[in-house]
């Protein structure tokens, strides 16, 4: 499609004249529109207010002039929304895809996320879980329990949330201790054996005392079957909790010291085949029987049917857990917060990294041992009528211990052997090789060579910050921000294992063609090292067109660090060459420039709430991590433009019916790309790289839709009738990083519903309700096969699904 705010001549001025025309014709429309929500009745409607903390201080979602979408607690129960994946239903500029598991998770804000699959890689949008920010997306992925609100910020929040928040933030606050006894049980059952429960009591232990305690048991078996032994695949086995303690030192002071932990043993993610090259027949000669099929052509992925090597699996189990304390001292008119936390993420995952009944490539594993400690202090006025201001530093270190391994399996010798004689028309084969170079015999491509890298980083920063906003006059406010950030990072590789011979000797021209078979060349032990700093605004304009109506205009920079590549062929050798290569071990950071203007609309005398926000965002170096099938590649796109419009909207339809949701129209495309990866069909034409200048980045959709209709009829002084759906509609985007049209997703979607019956104070509730109501079919990330030249495979979203969830408070 047009792009929705191409550049216009005069560039800057004439851009922002014309959003700020858009922006004041829209307000001009719902305050003109308002009269028809102001229905007369003798109760009025009112929505109930919602506080948010998108600029660490509590602040109304209608006052506060920043772009954000808050969910409560109880409404992503009512949802059946129990992780980040499923937030995305009710988020329209949210984005959520993950691959091989939660550690390669891609969360995505306005067309902007980093690909994952590499641990040196950081996020773009920045998750933090009552004021603590998780380093590595892993640890975010836990299952959502007794939250009190869940808060996505859209666009760079950097002056406040500090780096790695270049595209937004999702800010989860659980539930408080309380000093008055209550708790809640949530028992949830479904198809595919699914059951969840989720508990959480709080009370006091003395008047100054108070706790809580929550947790979650989740388990449901796999929705793809495998076609060889049937095994389940893509299951749930999790057990997660948290405790709290909330000590009223005194009037003025508290301290909330809150501990988690996090067990996850699923069996996922099996990735199923979409097409199948021509290599095909050669995997299948050599899977035998069960192979998922025989010759070149499309394939059923949503089948619901994988193969995996018999006796490998899909392990993504992960432990999460650390403990915080967050100190809060009011002095006279200025409160300090400190914050303090200490984490640990642990995971081994192991998969069959080519999807297939044939044992081409053995087990992958990418391991991760990381701790982490952070700790703030926010100073901020709390008692100024023109001009309120907040101050603070921040420090953050990490460590991981990272392992990678990759190999040939017990049919790599076969399966190679077989490429070789097709691409040599049958003149060679690896016996030939051997003797031709002088290798033992039955070396090449031997079970369990290849190649095994492990990682020691370290990361460390800190950061200084302050925020000031003037109220000029009952009207017009103004705010400005800075942030200053420091990163120091370094990092040591070990090659312990590369011991596949043919990736290691140089080849004779006329072998040329045999090239594309060495896979692990040496890869260079190194210890590299990298700094950055930078400097990140925030400058807001606010004007109060009415009582109800306000607009701002907000200008923002981000930063994402830059870092270390940790991946196996980071420093890989041209076969033969003792130089270093060590050109691709470090990659660049990521800034952003943003204007938005907003506008926040009360409509009805309350019964309705609208929010727009007009965004232009442009990116520099962009982080694009690729694969192609044998190895990942992180290259910086030269820089990425986004614009476009978000509507969110709340509506008091009548007593019983509310509607809200979101709307997303935008223009993201690439504004200078040339050395992107290219798709298999460019490499076989001889293109190592494309021109992606002028695309639309992956993941990315020009149009998206989320709306809720939630409606409540009494049925007597005890009983209600509850019924809810939630509809996300989104436009035609692709999934891989290269744009191959193979990766394509149609547009979707996808629909959830429940009904039920509550007690009117809230006291029981009992929801029947479907998940995937119209069976869409959808590609989650669609990839090179592993060492499959031409065949794709695809991790896909889950099948329909349905269940019965009870829940009972006192």
């Amino acid at each position: 499609m047009p792009a929705l705010f191409g550049k216009q001549p005069g560039g800057v001025l004439m851009l922002l004249k014309n959003r700020v025309v858009g922006v004041a014709a829209a307000a001009t429309a719902i305050v003109s529109f308002s009269p028809l929500l102001a229905v007369a009745q003798n109760n009025p409607l009112v929505l109930d207010e919602i506080v948010v903390t998108a600029q660490k201080r509590v602040e109304s979602l209608q006052d506060v002039p920043v772009a954000v979408s808050a969910f409560t607690g109880d409404g992503l129960e009512r949802a059946q929304v129990r992780d980040l994946v499923e937030l995305q239903q009710l988020a329209p500029s949210l984005v959520v895809n993950s691959s091989t598991g939660s550690t390669n998770t891609i969360l995505t804000i306005r067309g902007i996320g980093t690909a994952g699959n590499n641990t040196g890689l950081e996020q773009s949008v920045g998750v933090f879980i009552d004021g603590v920010y998780r380093g590595r997306i892993g640890a975010a992925m836990t299952d959502i329990i007794d939250i009190e609100q869940i808060e996505v910020l859209r666009g760079p929040q950097s002056t406040l949330f500090g780096k790695n928040t270049s595209a937004g933030v999702i800010s989860i606050n659980t539930r408080r201790p309380e000093f008055e006894w209550g708790g809640v049980a949530d028992l949830a059952v479904g198809d595919f054996g699914l059951t969840q429960v989720r508990g959480s009591i709080t009370g006091p232990i003395s008047d100054s005392i108070a706790f809580r305690l929550s947790g979650a048991v989740y388990q449901r078996d796999g929705v793809v079957d495998d076609l060889v032994d049937g095994r389940e695949y893509n299951d749930r086995d999790r057990i997660s909790g948290r405790g709290q303690l909330l000590w009223d030192i005194a009037d003025t002071t508290t301290l909330r010291v809150i501990a988690d932990y996090t067990d996850t043993n699923d069996e996922c993610c099996v990735a199923n085949q979409t097409f199948a090259g021509p290599l095909q027949p050669i995997v299948a000669a050599i899977g035998g029987p069960g192979s998922v099929q025989t010759l070149a052509g499309p394939s059923d992925a949503f089948s619901y049917n994988g193969v995996s090597t018999p006796g490998f699996g899909f392990d993504n189990g992960f432990i999460d857990g650390g403990i915080s304390a967050e100190l809060e001292h009011d002095f006279e008119g200025v409160t300090m917060n400190i914050i303090g936390a200490s984490r640990i993420f642990e995971t081994f995952p192991d998969l069959d990294a080519d999807y297939q009944r044939a044992d081409i490539i053995g087990e992958r594993i990418q391991a991760q041992d990381i701790e982490e400690q952070s700790f703030e202090i926010r100073f901020a006025s709390n008692d100024s009528e023109n001009f309120e201001w907040l101050a603070g530093g921040y420090y953050f270190n990490q460590d991981i211990i990272a392992n990678d391994q990759l190999g040939f399996g017990a049919d790599g010798r076969a399966f190679g052997d077989a490429v070789l004689q097709a691409l040599s028309a049958g003149a060679l084969n690896f016996a030939t090789l051997e003797g031709l170079f002088g290798l033992p015999a039955g070396s090449i491509y031997a079970d369990g060579s290849g190649t095994r890298n492990d990682f020691d980083y370290s990361a460390s920063g800190f950061a200084v910050f302050g925020q000031g906003t003037w109220y000029v006059n009952d009207r017009w406010s103004l705010t400005f921000g800075l942030r200053y950030s420091d990163e120091e990072k370094d990092a040591t590789a070990i090659n312990t294992l590369s011991n596949e011979p043919l990736s290691q000797i140089p080849l004779p021209p006329t072998l040329a063609g045999v090239s594309a078979l060495q896979l692990f060349p040496t890869v260079d032990d190194y210890t590299s090292d990298f700094s950055d700093d930078n400097v990140t605004g925030t400058f807001n304009i606010g004007y109060e067109l009415t009582d109800d109506v306000s607009t701002y205009l907000r200008y923002a920079t981000g930063f994402k660090s830059g870092g270390i590549n940790l991946s196996r062929n980071a420093a890989a050798q041209v076969p033969g060459d003792p130089t270093p290569n060590l050109a691709d071990v470090t990659f660049d950071s990521e800034t952003v420039d943003s204007i938005e203007l907003g506008l926040k609309a009360r409509l009805g005398g309350g019964r309705a709430n609208v929010n727009v926000a007009v965004f232009s965002q442009t990116l520099e170096d962009f982080q694009a991590n690729s694969f192609d099938g044998l190895s990942f590649a992180i290259r910086n796109a030269a820089e990425v433009q986004s614009n476009g419009i978000e509507v969110d909207f709340d509506w008091l339809v009548s007593e019983t019916l509310q509607f809200k949701g979101g709307v997303v129209l935008q223009d993201v495309e690439y504004d200078s790309f040339p050395g992107a990866s290219a798709t298999n069909d460019q490499i076989n034409a001889g293109m190592p790289v494309q021109d992606l200048t002028g695309e639309t980045p992956n993941f990315v959709s020009d149009f998206t839709f989320t709306g809720s209709l939630i409606y409540t009829q009494p049925l007597s002084s005890t009983l209600n009738l509850i019924a809810s759906t939630d509809i996300r509609y989104r436009s035609e985007f692709a999934t891989g990083q290269d744009l191959d049209p193979n990766t394509d997703q149609d547009d979707l979607l996808w629909v959830n519903a429940s009904i039920g019956l509550e007690h009117p104070e809230g006291n029981w509730a009992v929801q029947a309700w479907v998940k995937n109501a119209t069976e869409e079919e959808v590609f989650n990330i669609v990839f090179d096969s592993s060492f499959q030249a031409g065949s794709f495979h695809s991790f896909i979203e889950d099948p329909r699904q349905y269940g019965l969830t009870a829940t009972f408070r006192f």
